[in-house]
């Protein structure tokens, strides 16, 4: 779970100097092993008058742990402390898929055998007669006879593609992909 911690301190009227600056010493090291274990994510100042503020985010596996390890802070018994929850928000930026490179694959492609119309357009199956893949943790080769892109195009030359193949790595396993895609453009340039 992630917290956003708010922190006030309020140094007692009368507190030595000294120990002042021992106990900021401490909170210090106290924060570097917070953030060395994950708990302390990040940290800032923020201005407010003329005491000392600070927002923390936190991570912990739940409100009573965060609040055992904020009660050991060495500054805790002279910050004020406010603690919300934060819930992931669906627009967060970093839930957001991300693409990962597993192995690029140039195939050949033997001759388009066209079946003719359908209700949603062209049918065609074009076979990938053979090819090569390889990527950071795999390479080998695309199994022939069991590999093609099963077509739809339709009116405007667009054609919508159902692509499946299997592929042999270097060290004998086999995989199955299947991919769809869009492939669209001037009829100079599909042709």
């Amino acid at each position: 779970m992630e917290f956003l911690v708010e922190f006030t301190l309020q140094v007692p009227a009368g507190t030595p100097q000294s120990e002042v600056r021992e106990r900021q010493r401490a909170e210090s090291a106290a924060a570097a092993k917070l953030a060395d274990d994950g708990q302390l994510v990040r940290l800032w100042r923020v201005p407010v008058d003329d005491r000392a503020a600070a927002v923390g985010l936190y991570r912990a596996e739940s409100k009573a742990q965060l609040d055992a390890v904020l009660s050991d802070l060495p500054l805790a018994d002279w910050l004020r402390v406010t603690v919300k929850v934060l819930e992931p928000h669906p627009n967060d930026p970093s839930r957001a898929p991300r693409l990962t490179r597993v192995f690029r694959l140039e195939a050949t492609l033997g001759e388009a055998l066209d079946l003719g119309d359908t209700a949603r357009g062209r049918r065609r199956i074009v076979p990938l007669t053979g090819g090569t893949f390889a990527g950071p943790e795999l390479e080998g080769r695309l199994v022939p006879g069991a590999s093609a892109d099963w077509q739809i195009v339709l009116a405007d030359g667009t054609a919508l593609g159902d692509i499946r193949y299997t592929l042999e790595t270097d060290d004998g396993a086999f995989l199955y992909v299947q991919a769809r895609s869009v492939r669209h453009g001037s009829a100079e340039v599909l042709a």
